[in-house]
């Protein structure tokens, strides 16, 4: 929960030093949730790619 502390910290000096209806700004503290969204989906994708490779390696060396 900490980790957003600063993105509230940004928006809110933003706020204070640029026109109200910058909507932009409200975007900050959402950054750290895509990113996080963007790596497990990265995850998630490698996955079965890992598992295929594997296979692949151990039909390669006969290994049971």
């Amino acid at each position: 929960m900490l980790r957003y502390l600063p993105g509230y910290a940004i928006t809110l000096s933003g706020y204070l030093w640029t026109v109200p209806c910058l909507n932009l700004l409200a975007l900050i503290p959402m950054l750290p949730d895509w990113l996080l969204l963007v790596v497990l989906n990265l995850g998630l994708l490698a996955m079965p790619a890992e598992r295929a490779h594997q296979r692949l390696r151990v039909a390669a060396l006969g290994i049971r």
